[in-house]
């Protein structure tokens, strides 16, 4: 009962620290496009530094695990956290100069936080009790509902915190959420090295990701962040386009995260139900229903409805490809794979986030829909498909 326990406080502790990176991150995202737009020397470059921070996370992935693997999930977490803060400092840097270059190098050091942030859905895997993992991931990711509260308010109000340098009061609110971050770090347990998972043992790497089952993970995770980034990012554009305040793009921006974290708290228990490959088909549709809305109607409701869906699909792709990698692994070779998962799902996504600024100023909203189109059919095919193959081979078996 106590290493129930034990496992369940560092769990939570977990998710507090993935609501405060969420937070921080909903704060940027908030207003990084408007920060783009005013600062870029071409309107087609200004989701150039979503492009690049999604670039830093994907660098961040092998580092980050092999520096895991080495000092421990803790000390590793915290490096990252350092890291953002040197990132966010350069963001007010750059806000204050008025240079979209400097804007650049500061999302590719808060990228590579998030690369490190990563791994925390991957730390309560370990923390937590084999029966328990779904829900642990679950629990988490859910960490991030602490966003719907506070994330886009915090946003409003922090972008005018310093007169004369508008948008500089964001980084500054990040940059207080990270040390918090420090402090809650330091309050928890993480499971000790263990020597022989420091030594490269197990399967190599090319066996391990030829798996179906590593592929259908992997295409989950990518093209559902894929679709939801793309469409995402142009939404708030397109919202403000229109000529509705920020205000109502905070609103949908908080439609979409509660579908994505409110849901979260329930993922884990909806995959030991109804198991994971149901779940991870259920999130690819509703992505789809999400492009349909948006290609049938443009209105204040129908950007809130359609976010939400988009949020709660890529709540149940996520978590849903998370707990279809603990299948690809012996606990030896979780460092590489997970690293091997996490940069190639991250370096992919970089294309969306590059392209959806540049499809929606140049072709407009409808295209960056049907652009998104395909990601999720293919993610729905890709389920079903392995859904069926193992049907076969559990058949064979009997």
């Amino acid at each position: 009962m106590a290493h129930i326990n034990i496992a369940r406080r560092n769990v939570f502790l977990l998710a507090l620290c993935q609501a405060l990176f969420i937070t921080g991150n909903t704060v940027f995202f908030s207003v990084a496009g408007l920060i783009g737009q005013s600062l870029a020397p071409s309107k087609v470059l200004t989701t150039l530094p979503f492009a690049l921070m999604q670039l830093g996370n994907m660098l961040a992935t092998i580092p980050a695990s092999i520096l895991m693997k080495r000092v421990g999930r803790r000390w590793g977490f915290m490096a990252g956290v350092f890291i953002g803060i040197g990132g966010a400092s350069l963001g007010v840097g750059a806000i204050a100069s008025r240079s979209f270059w400097a804007l650049c190098g500061s999302t590719i050091l808060l990228g590579i936080y998030s690369g490190f942030s990563g791994y925390y859905r991957f730390a309560a895997v370990e923390v937590a009790p084999k029966a328990w993992r779904s829900q642990a991931i679950s629990l988490v990711i859910s960490g991030g509902i602490l966003t719907v509260l506070i994330g886009p308010p915090l946003a409003s109000w922090s972008k005018d915190l310093f007169p004369g340098v508008i948008f500089g009061g964001s980084f500054v609110t990040m940059i207080v959420l990270m040390i918090l971050t420090l402090g809650v770090l330091g309050l928890t347990h993480m499971p000790k090295i263990i020597s022989t998972e420091q030594q490269e043992t197990g399967r190599g790497l090319g066996v391990i990701i030829r798996q179906p089952v590593f592929i259908v993970a992997v295409t989950g995770s990518t093209l559902g962040f894929g679709a939801m980034i793309l469409i995402l990012t142009a939404a708030l554009l397109e919202i403000i386009a229109q000529g509705y305040p920020f205000e109502t793009a905070a609103i949908a921006l908080q439609c979409n995260i509660l579908g994505l974290f409110g849901t979260s708290f329930f993922t884990g228990r909806l995959i030991t139900r109804f198991g994971v490959l149901k779940i991870m088909a259920a999130g690819a549709i509703l992505a789809l229903l999400c492009i349909a809305i948006n290609l049938l109607t443009s209105n204040y409701w129908s950007y809130m409805i359609a976010l939400a869906f988009l949020g709660v699909s890529w709540s149940f792709l996520y978590i849903g490809s998370t707990a279809l990698l603990t299948e690809a692994y012996q606990p030896i070779e979780k460092a590489k794979t997970q690293a091997a998962h996490d940069f190639i799902s991250e370096g992919l996504v970089t294309i969306p986030i590059l392209l959806s600024g540049a499809l929606f100023q140049t072709f407009g909203w409808a295209v960056v829909n049907w652009a998104a189109l395909p990601m999720a059919a293919i993610v729905l095919v890709a389920v079903l498909w392995f859904q069926q193959q193992s049907t076969i081979d559990h058949q064979r078996l009997q």
